[in-house]
């Protein structure tokens, strides 16, 4: 299960992936990506964290986390994202933080799409708040733009 999770996250990355999409998009189509791959996978995520060999789960995730770390690395060097942690370390608390907030928005909000949650992790990431909620209404906008048309 953890293997077809990695690889569902992966082919989500994958289909998020646009050649033209500005640091701060790309991102942003990640976490949305990995939204919904946590929300099919949520019930492996919790126990993951709380009983399951927590290191066969982070090796099954780890060619994703390569992806975000060399997006994280390339922006933080134009000073796209917070350069205040190394890129891995900054993915991995961004990746600790989806859980948290996937947890929350089962009980507290709602949050199907994953759009509070993207806005949160830019913020984390080290993008201004109102950039953050701009971008990535702008981006699901147009992506639903795209899908009606």
């Amino acid at each position: 299960m953890t293997r077809e999770a990695g690889h569902a996250l992966r082919q989500a990355f994958a289909a998020a992936r646009t050649p033209d999409a500005d640091p701060i998009e790309a991102m942003t189509r990640m976490i949305l990506a990995a939204w919904t791959v946590g929300d099919q996978y949520r019930t492996l995520v919790a126990l993951g964290q709380r009983e399951l060999n927590r290191e066969a789960i982070l090796a099954g995730l780890a060619p994703a986390r390569e992806e975000a770390v060399a997006v994280l690395r390339r922006d933080q060097d134009e000073g796209v994202f917070a350069g205040h942690l190394p890129a891995p370390v900054l993915a991995q608390a961004l990746e600790a933080l989806r859980p948290a907030l996937a947890e929350n928005a089962a009980c507290m909000w709602a949050d199907p799409m994953g759009e509070s949650a993207a806005i949160a992790s830019l913020v984390a990431a080290g993008v201004a708040p109102q950039r953050a909620v701009l971008q990535v209404q702008a981006l699901v906008k147009r992506d639903r733009a795209a899908g009606d048309g």
